[in-house]
């Protein structure tokens, strides 16, 4: 078998299924790509904050990236455009947290390009605020706990690199009557909140996060894509495994 062959011929069905499903749900086709309840209990939590008058906080972690969990910043820093709606823009509630200096600039300049695509330029960006609690995970912890304190019924949502201090911040918001979103993608902090937190997005799930809160015809075909893709690598395998076993192969 020419496994440079089969790899290309793989590549090259991807390509052609990007083209097709991206055509069909840019004409208005959709496909459930996973019962995601944790997503509905997000958005419940956000109409309640809203209305209520409560804070809320995104703690986008603790690096934007590093060699073992390299995307896990970036793909925080993307859930920002799918949780920063009209609502939120001017209710005046939501802080943007985190430990590292650069990913709070950047957190900073997502949130200007938010109003200006869709406010007057004579608002101000006062509405959502990008803060460093503290320079290092600790010190972060802590002025994290100091603001879950001094705000009881917080909405929680963690969405980045976390080590097992994640448990602690869950614990506190949810003993102060506080709602908590996790999207947590190191094996530490998932761990840690497995137990802890109902609305817990683990695996694969955390990186499709910004797709399932802002949809988008080519996010959804590229999962279709994948989900057809695992199904026939699956059947290779077991179709090499059984002429493996009768001698073809």
């Amino acid at each position: 078998m020419n496994w440079s062959i089969l790899g290309w011929g793989m590549i090259g069905i991807s390509i052609i299924l990007l083209i097709i499903f991206t055509f069909l749900f840019k004409n208005g086709r959709s496909y459930l790509v996973r019962k995601n309840t944790q997503i509905e209990g997000l958005k419940i939590s956000r109409i309640k904050a809203i209305e209520g008058g409560l804070h809320r906080t995104l703690v986008l972690g603790h690096k934007l990236t590093s060699s073992s969990y390299p995307g896990l910043g970036l793909n925080s820093l993307a859930v920002m455009t799918g949780l920063l709606d009209a609502e939120t823009l001017v209710d005046g509630k939501f802080n943007i947290a985190t430990s590292q200096s650069s990913m709070v600039v950047f957190a900073r300049q997502i949130v200007e390009n938010s109003y200006q695509n869709g406010f007057s330029k004579d608002l101000t960006q006062k509405g959502v605020k990008a803060v460093l609690p503290g320079p290092t995970a600790y010190s972060n912890l802590v002025g994290l706990l100091y603001e879950l304190d001094k705000h009881p019924q917080h909405g929680l949502i963690l969405s980045g690199n976390f080590g097992p201090e994640a448990s602690l911040l869950s614990e506190v918001a949810q003993a102060k009557n506080g709602y908590v979103f996790a999207a947590a993608g190191t094996i530490a902090s998932q761990s840690a909140l497995f137990s802890q937190v109902e609305d817990l997005m683990i695996g694969e799930d955390s990186f499709m996060l910004p797709g399932l809160l802002k949809p988008s015809p080519g996010r959804t075909a590229a999962w279709m894509t994948e989900d057809i893709l695992r199904l026939l690598l699956i059947l290779m395998i077991i179709v090499a495994a059984v002429l493996k076993m009768v001698g073809v192969l």
